[in-house]
């Protein structure tokens, strides 16, 4: 039977079941024996493994392996395993994914059954035995002690697993490493674990590592301290006794706070952030045109491009790929450049627009919808900072009708600051 015809096949099956454990076993061979295109047939078998799910689960534990080589992604099959929100199925599919040894397969494999609990409105945690649960843990943060500083690719991966099943314990370890400058480079990673977990209370331990943390950690903490009223409300407080703490803001996001749709994060954020830019004027048409024209000084250009810019934009191999490639943006001059500063309404494409997303438990995030399925969105913001929220968690979803690029990028900066940022967008290299 050549691909095609074995595909179709297969297809039948969905329409026309057999004997569950028969079911599986032709399923199971249809994987085995496609070659070419995998990606194809594995479609084809899951959407014709509904009855038969327990039995082809138990083909995969039978083989001792995560997926035995059978898929091009097997975390499409365990996520659909956590989706269907069967108990024993999901605690024999994370027996097989989290007793095994660390590989990133097998992470994977068990971050998809995790994700597929969540969109059920379940979790590891509430399916998985306390007993197997605790030894997982033990098992990666072991595996992270012993291996994170020598592999962080691998430790990535681990770390995000962690994030789905955390407890008070593990919390204190990440929060440990979160302490030593040689983890330094996975500290946003960490961050974002304990995302969910952190409380009021942590925010003072927080405040007291602020200093030592790179300015990725720092932006993976605004980027939850932002998303929660609770928690931006006690950061702006904080912001009184020490102003520093304010230094690590983007322009979008002091611009974020002081348009939050709180009133009293609002009226917080204005008496913080204003007087830092009163006596500010706005430059005159003959001092914008003179900024076309002056000798510029490219050291203070790359100084207020990592100010202002780097944010949402790559350039010379610094900051975040949120907005348009300003290499591209480049060739069209500094006229047309300063016209996309002044108003960058103006000439916006649609997927640089910003949305306002408002969750159930009250987090409000406002950034760019990157990818969007039945499943949840995925939405970006300023610092390369990335929130997935889930479909059924979304309360409001409302276009703002503006880019993301905020308005008055230019105030605190005078004509010779215009001029020497111009000069330095239009000499980029890569």
């Amino acid at each position: 039977m050549d691909e095609a015809t074995r595909f179709q096949a297969t297809l039948l099956l969905a329409k026309y079941p057999l004997h569950s454990k028969s079911q599986a076993s032709l399923l199971w061979k249809a994987m085995e024996l496609e070659k070419k295109d995998k990606p194809w047939m594995q479609f084809a078998v899951l959407n014709a493994m509904g009855g038969c799910r327990s039995d082809f689960l138990n083909l995969v534990i039978t083989q001792g392996n995560s997926d035995a080589g059978l898929f091009a992604d097997a975390r499409e099959f365990y996520q659909w395993i956590g989706a269907s929100g069967h108990p024993a199925e999901v605690i024999r599919a994370f027996e097989l994914l989290a007793e095994g040894s660390v590989s990133a397969n097998g992470l994977g494999a068990l971050h998809a059954l995790g994700l597929g609990l969540e969109k059920k409105g379940s979790s590891l945690i509430s399916v998985v035995p306390a007993q197997k649960m605790n030894q997982a843990r033990k098992v990666f943060l072991n595996w992270l002690g012993e291996h994170a500083l020598s592999d962080s690719p691998m430790a990535v991966k681990v770390i995000a697993v962690l994030g789905q099943f955390m407890d008070a314990a593990t919390k204190a370890q990440l929060k440990e490493w979160l302490m030593q400058d040689g983890w330094l480079e996975l500290h946003p990673d960490l961050i974002a674990s304990i995302a969910k977990v952190i409380q009021h209370s942590d925010l003072d331990w927080i405040l007291a590592q602020w200093s030592s943390w790179s300015s990725k950690a720092r932006q993976a903490a605004l980027g939850v301290f932002l998303g929660r009223q609770d928690l931006v409300m006690a950061y702006l407080a904080a912001a009184q006794q020490d102003e520093d703490l304010l230094s690590d803001l983007a322009f979008s996001q002091k611009r974020f706070l002081k348009d939050h749709r709180s009133k009293e994060v609002r009226q917080l954020a204005v008496g913080l952030l204003d007087p830092s830019e009163e006596n500010v004027k706005t430059l005159d048409t003959e001092s914008l045109q003179r900024a076309l024209l002056l000798e510029a000084d490219l050291e203070n250009g790359h100084r207020l491009f990592k100010e202002r810019c780097a944010s949402c934009h790559r350039a010379n191999g610094e900051g975040f790929s949120l907005g348009p490639d300003l290499v591209s943006v480049k060739t069209s001059g500094k006229n047309r450049i300063l016209d996309s500063i002044l108003f960058p309404n103006r000439e916006a494409q649609p997927q640089f627009m910003a949305y306002d997303v408002e969750t159930a438990d009250g987090e409000s995030v406002t950034g760019l919808v990157r990818e969007e399925t039945a499943a949840g969105l995925t939405v970006l913001q300023s610092g390369g900072i990335i929130h997935t929220i889930e479909r059924d968690e979304i309360t409001l979803i409302r276009g703002t009708g503006q880019s993301l690029m905020p308005a008055g990028l230019i105030e605190g900066m005078n004509t010779q600051d215009l001029a020497d940022l111009l000069e330095f967008l239009v000499r980029l290299s890569r």
